[in-house]
Order: C-alpha cells, then structure tokens, then sequence
C-alpha cells in the first residue's frame, strides 16, 4: 500500500513494485491515476480521522504486508507564519506516519512480518533554507523511522527511511521559490531512480536511503563542525532565498489564513 502513489515517487514505487511481482497495490491519493493496475482509495492523509478508518478497512479486507507512507509536501515560510500554518504541515508531513503505524503494527507483531517504508528528505540530514515546516517535519520523521527500527526490527517489522534530494516530481512546481531553491535540492533526478534505490535497499536489510553523492558527507560535517556549517547555510539562504516574497503562497486562501 502506498500513500501518495497518483504520482511522482510513490507512483514509480508502485510500478517498480509491480515489475518485482508485487500481487496487489493499493494506492491512496487525492487524486486517481490510471498508470498502473491497483485499487485506489481518496483520501488526503492530513485528514487523520478519514485516514483511520479507511486503513482499518483495508486492513479488514487484505493481507498488507508493505506500507509505503509517502504523502507529503513543501511550501516556503517564515516567521510570519504562525502555529497553524506548522500544525497543518505536521498533520500532512509527520503525523500521518503515526496513523499508520497505529493501525498496521499490531497485526504484523502477531505474524512476525511487516515493513514501513518511509519517505522523509535528505532535508532531514542537512536542513532546508527557506522552509522550516519541512526541515522540522522530515527530520521528525527520520526520527520517528529510527525509533520504529530500533524498537520493532527484532520483532520481525522492517523500517527503512527514503532521504531523497531534487526529484523531479509535482512538488517541483513552477514557482519563485521553486526556482529559488533549484540549486539548493538539485541535481534532479527521475522518481523512477528514487523508486528502484529504495526498493533495493529494503531487499539488502539497509535502513536509510540516500539517493544523491555527497549528502552523507554533509550530514557528517553538520555533526562535527556545526558553527561553520550554519555559516554556509546563511550563505545559502542569503543567495537563494533572503529577498523572497512569500506573499506568492496568498494564493491559497487556506495557507493565507495562517499568516499573521
């Protein structure tokens, strides 16, 4: 099963899995595709409640034995953005991977097998100028996925956590800020890539997925010489993203509600 799965990486994921011999995708999203056979479910998976009880179906009605939680997305803030604005990026972002957990991990203790694969960022290791909802969001969820490792692995459960950079998916739109931060995520590669690291990576046991050069290094750096690092990412965020205007998200009257 795969949140997300209409397009971009979960949509690659699922056909990936299929070409493996996968006997059965389910695929939840706000909106169909018709890419790939499977059984489609609406649901945005901010809405937690929907989100419940459409997995406790699903759970009465198949044998799921991988869960991919995908779903998620990036807009620009700042400070002017107020607790709202965050509680609607965790509701999207982080506390969907809790929902899931919820309701699926129960059945695989009993039966000894199950596996979550988890899509944070490569975010989640070296931070995100000019989004700080997604920074905080997907390190939480690089953070929830170690603890389920940690805890379930010798339980029979898998985790394994997808750290992508620039994928060239829907969430790269054609806005300012999109163009801001081109440099900054890429270079782009294709959802496909992303799909066939990920799945290779659950068959040879590895937890963490990182999908371009380079980022375990800058992880690295950011541990052991964290004062030099902040220092680079203001030159970063003062190249790319200071002088943004972040008026452009008023389109959305929802996200323009939770500005002050």
């Amino acid at each position: 099963m795969i949140t997300g799965g209409s397009s971009g990486i979960g949509q690659a994921t699922a056909i990936e899995l299929l070409n493996r011999g996968a006997d059965k995708i389910i695929n939840m999203d706000i909106n169909p595709t018709d890419a790939y056979p499977h059984e489609y479910y609406q649901c945005s998976v901010s809405n937690h409640n929907s989100l419940d009880e459409i997995l406790k179906d699903i759970i009465s009605k198949h044998d799921v034995d991988l869960y991919h939680s995908n779903a998620g997305r990036c807009f620009p803030d700042n400070h002017k953005f107020n607790v709202a604005h965050w509680q609607t990026e965790l509701d999207v972002n982080f506390l969907p991977h809790v929902v899931a957990v919820h309701n699926f991990f129960p059945g695989w203790l009993q039966k000894n097998k199950g596996h979550m694969l988890i899509t944070s960022s490569s975010a989640a290791l070296t931070t995100m100028p000019g989004s700080g909802t997604y920074a905080v969001t997907k390190t939480a969820t690089l953070a929830y996925a170690e603890w389920l490792a940690m805890t379930y692995t010798s339980q029979g459960i898998g985790t394994t956590v997808l750290c992508p950079k620039g994928v060239r998916t829907k969430m790269k739109d054609e806005t300012d800020f999109s163009h801001r931060t081109h440099d900054i995520v890429g270079p782009f590669i294709e959802p496909k890539e992303v799909a066939v690291k990920a799945l290779d990576a659950m068959q040879d046991g590895k937890f963490r997925v990182v999908t371009h050069e380079g980022i375990t290094e800058l992880a690295v750096n950011k541990a052991q010489n964290p004062e030099e690092y902040i220092k680079q990412l203001q030159q970063v965020h003062d190249t790319h993203i200071k002088g943004y205007d972040y008026k452009e998200v008023y389109s959305d009257t929802e996200i323009a509600k939770n500005i002050d």
